[in-house]
């Protein structure tokens, strides 16, 4: 249990934030589909990886054990986690559950999620 209160903080620290913000971690895949059969390389829809997609694939295994108990923490139906992680941005009122369920402060997802811009919340 200590070792992931101590990955959270690590999760929520300053610098993994600003990494975040300024998109070092993403990598904007496109799964586009192959020109000889007009169907997805992988089988997959196409995803984009955004700050907050990375920011969920590292918190959810690191402090909640599963997608499922994610969203139900959470309360909403695993299919909107599924979206999230592909690119989707959770509404307000979602990052306030999350915010909850993860122990992440609202400012700090509200910045990753892209609702508040780094220089705002400075001021």
């Amino acid at each position: 249990m200590e070792t992931r209160f101590a990955v959270l903080r690590l999760l929520v620290s300053s610098s993994f934030v600003n990494d975040l913000l300024e998109d070092k971690f993403s990598s904007n895949v496109s799964l586009m589909p192959d020109s000889s059969t007009g169907k997805p390389n992988s089988g997959q829809a196409k995803t984009r990886q955004t700050p907050f997609a990375t920011w969920l694939d590292s918190i959810v295994p690191a402090v909640i054990p599963s997608d499922a108990e994610f969203a139900r923490r959470v309360g909403v139906d695993q299919s909107y986690v599924t979206r999230w992680r592909r690119g989707r941005r959770p509404q307000v009122p979602a990052l306030v559950k999350i915010a909850k369920a993860t122990g992440t402060s609202i400012e700090t997802l509200l910045m990753i999620a892209g609702y508040v811009d780094k220089s705002e919340s400075e001021q």
